[in-house]
């Protein structure tokens, strides 16, 4: 897996050029965590590696998962970045969701930050509430192309916005499962996720009947 890179630069105070105490933190939490990996680092290690006593990481970050959520957001804000640089949006939602779930799946496979955060059970509980901060956010991300398709009637009418959400969320952990478990083209894929994700958010007007199979004829009694 390719490893996330160090943002050049992160932001700093609006009153200096040069970065606040948070903003030092966070730089040497990304170096820490670059060099030790996700779940060795301390928070000892970050104050170390930042130049400020434990007691300053702490009346920043409470905790150690703070400070990889404050990665985590900065992390989505790029992949987001890149994500409105490169889809394109289509006529039909089917085609859409199929084309932005690809993007988000394929660039958080690549990003372990990102990666990490979508398969732990902690965050798909919380994801999956929709009382949750983490939920609200997701629902944000996914309004615009959502709330136009359902205005334009190509949702499923039975399913309220944040079930959809929902679903999308736990698809996203499913699919990083899936290209772990089996190298796939981007075309297969994104068939993949057409039939068995996007489908079942679609009216059932919009959607092809399943092709019976038919039943093996019985042996004919000799």
């Amino acid at each position: 897996m390719a490893a996330s890179r160090l943002p050049e630069s992160l932001p700093l105070s609006p009153s200096s050029t040069a970065p606040d105490t948070a903003t030092r933190i966070i730089e040497a939490a990304y170096r820490c965590f670059e060099r030790y990996g996700l779940d060795k680092v301390t928070m000892e290690d970050i104050a170390s590696a930042a130049g400020v006593t434990r007691a300053t990481v702490y009346k920043y970050y409470p905790s150690r998962e703070q400070v990889l959520a404050r990665i985590v957001e900065l992390e989505i804000g790029k992949v987001n970045e890149e994500l409105r640089r490169r889809f394109v949006r289509r006529e039909h939602i089917e085609d859409s969701l199929s084309d932005c779930l690809l993007l988000v799946v394929r660039a958080a496979a690549e990003n372990h930050y990102l990666r990490g955060t979508l398969q732990s059970p902690e965050y798909l509980s919380t994801a999956a509430d929709p009382r949750s901060e983490t939920h609200r956010r997701q629902r944000h991300w996914w309004s615009r192309l959502l709330e136009d398709a359902a205005t334009a009637g190509e949702l499923a009418t039975d399913l309220d916005m944040d079930e959809i959400v929902s679903w999308l969320t736990l698809a996203e952990q499913m699919l990083l499962i899936k290209i772990d478990a089996r190298q796939m083209p981007d075309r297969e894929l994104r068939a993949f996720i057409r039939r068995m994700i996007v489908s079942p958010l679609l009216p059932r007007s919009a959607t092809k009947p399943a092709r019976r199979i038919a039943s093996p004829k019985p042996a004919r009694k000799r």
